[in-house]
């Protein structure tokens, strides 16, 4: 994400590694408000010569060529609405980020289920994308539950590997069997981020919920073959999901 008024681009100079730890870290924050109080958080840590706050676009703004080590948390479920995938492409061709460069997180892998979701609230329909938070599943946290009944299996749309350049085109057919007669008229959107090769991170209250997201309702039977075609673009938007059912 960019900034209007990004601050001056520091100097950049090679750092040789002295005991544990790193010898520098560079923090991109796109936001002048936040990218201050990181500032004042380094400086009352005193960290001042170790990490170096930079505010502007992390796509843009001058960084060291061939990092030992990333970490990005511009995810969001199906990398449709945040730049992570464009961001991270456009330092590897600045050469910001290399084949050595340990990224954090590595990979990350979408999930689609169809079926049948729940859209009036109060009496009234409202076709819009949700998140599904896992709070927001719990009885007694006051929330309205919104009732979402697979009809396909749990299936793969894409797998994003963050150590090589990813391409941005979501594009994925496939084929299933109804489960129970009803409408199609949701698929809800799921992820795993692959932090490390061992560790990963599903949903939490604060990163990676499920999105059901409204399509052409579609009526189905029981043993019915569905075939379906995904299509996105990955940062483009959750606008340019397309899902055809037939």
């Amino acid at each position: 994400m960019s900034s209007s008024t990004p601050a001056p681009a520091p100097e950049f100079s090679r750092f040789s590694r002295q005991g544990p730890g790193a010898a520098t870290v560079y923090a991109v924050e796109a936001d002048p408000v936040l990218a201050s109080c990181l500032e004042r958080s380094v400086s009352a840590n005193n960290l001042t010569g170790i990490v170096r706050s930079v505010c502007g676009d992390v796509a843009e703004v001058p960084l060291p060529s061939a990092i030992d080590v990333f970490v990005c948390e511009m995810l969001d479920t199906a990398l449709l609405d945040e730049l992570q995938v464009m961001v991270m492409n456009r330092l590897r061709a600045r050469g910001v980020l290399t084949d050595r460069t340990r990224m954090i997180p590595q990979r990350y892998a979408t999930f689609v289920e169809l079926g049948t979701a729940d859209l009036d609230y109060y009496g009234y329909r409202i076709l819009i994308p949700a998140h599904r938070w896992p709070q927001q599943a719990d009885e007694e946290a006051g929330w309205l539950p919104m009732g979402f009944q697979p009809q396909s299996p749990r299936t793969r749309l894409s797998t994003a590997d963050f150590r090589h350049h990813v391409g941005t085109a979501l594009r994925r057919q496939f084929s299933f069997v109804v489960s129970d007669d009803g409408e199609i008229n949701a698929v809800r959107l799921s992820g795993c981020a692959h932090l490390t090769n061992r560790s990963s991170l599903g949903a939490t209250n604060a990163f990676n919920g499920d999105k059901i997201v409204p399509i052409e309702p579609c009526r189905a039977r029981q043993g019915q073959l569905v075939h379906v075609d995904v299509r996105g673009d990955l940062g483009g938007g959750l606008g340019s999901l397309q899902v055809v059912v037939s």
